[in-house]
């Protein structure tokens, strides 16, 4: 069950401030007929949900996963969604083509909040992650990626309140995403957050990006649920201009807080508050 099912259409939907709870996916996408399909057969499949646009959703509550984009993703767009509470808030589900953006999240009391899955042959899709704020043990959790792995996935200017940089669940592939200028804030003491740093810096990862060990929560409260920058967050300026890394402006980052060398890192700039997701008619 399914609070929204995007299948195999002409794209261009626009997916907007709904409230939806207690299903088993929240929103999907899924363009092609067959799971168990090849990398090239689903190329074959690349014209099906093109362009969606899908943002200010407030999900909460799902079995499994809140967001689920699994189709070729041609200039999709999954922003400024608020998830909580849910078994995997992001599931990067087999992408296919892309560019596929996915900005300015917000994500809290997930079991995960960014999983990149794979399980079939996949393609070497392009996917964009940046500018998200999540709360979960693991910034990042591979599940099944195999093979090629995800060599044009980017990572850059997220804030993740975490325990470990990486999970791998399924024998999955070392990360060979490109990744930097992520701030991760440690919020435990387990010895996985020594063990995935030290993993990072030898393939190497996230080299520009922010470790900071002394737990304190980079926003403003959990409870209640307030993820607006304070003042003294390590997140403040610790990003970098995207326009610079990729020679355009991504989608989303066209306003005066990404228009400088160091943007603030997570979804909200500082000054920028909590919002009402959905929001106010």
């Amino acid at each position: 069950m399914r609070g929204v099912k995007i299948e195999r259409t002409r794209g261009g939907h626009e997916i907007h401030d709904n409230h939806i709870h207690h299903h088993w996916d929240g929103i999907s996408s899924m363009g092609w007929t067959r799971w168990k399909s090849t990398a090239e057969e689903r190329l074959g499949w690349a014209e099906f949900n093109q362009d969606l646009n899908i943002h200010h959703n407030r999900i909460e509550d799902m079995n499994d996963d809140a967001l689920e984009p699994n189709s070729a993703e041609v200039n999709c767009r999954w922003h400024d969604n608020l998830i909580l509470r849910s078994r995997c808030a992001l599931r990067v589900k087999v992408v296919d083509v892309g560019p596929l953006y996915l900005y300015r999240n917000l994500f809290d009391d997930n079991r995960e909040d960014i999983r990149f899955y794979g399980e079939l042959e996949l393609n070497p899709a392009e996917v964009f992650v940046y500018h998200n704020t999540s709360t979960a043990r693991v910034a990042i959790t591979s599940n099944k990626v195999r093979g090629i792995g995800t060599p044009n996935y980017h990572v850059y200017n997220n804030l993740f309140y975490a325990r470990q940089w990486w999970g791998n669940t399924g024998g999955s592939v070392e990360p060979n995403w490109n990744g930097d200028y992520n701030v991760f804030v440690r919020r435990d003491d387990h010895p996985a957050w020594e063990t995935t740093k030290a993993m990072a810096e030898r393939l190497p990862q996230d080299e520009h990006s922010r470790w900071i060990e002394d737990g304190g929560l980079p926003f403003a409260s959990l409870d209640p649920l307030d993820l607006s920058l304070i003042e003294q967050s390590p997140a403040r300026a610790a990003g970098t201009n995207l326009e610079t890394v990729f020679g355009r402006v991504l989608p989303g980052l066209d306003g005066a807080a990404y228009d400088r060398e160091r943007p603030d890192a997570g979804a909200l700039p500082f000054g920028q508050p909590m919002p009402t997701i959905p929001r106010p008619r």
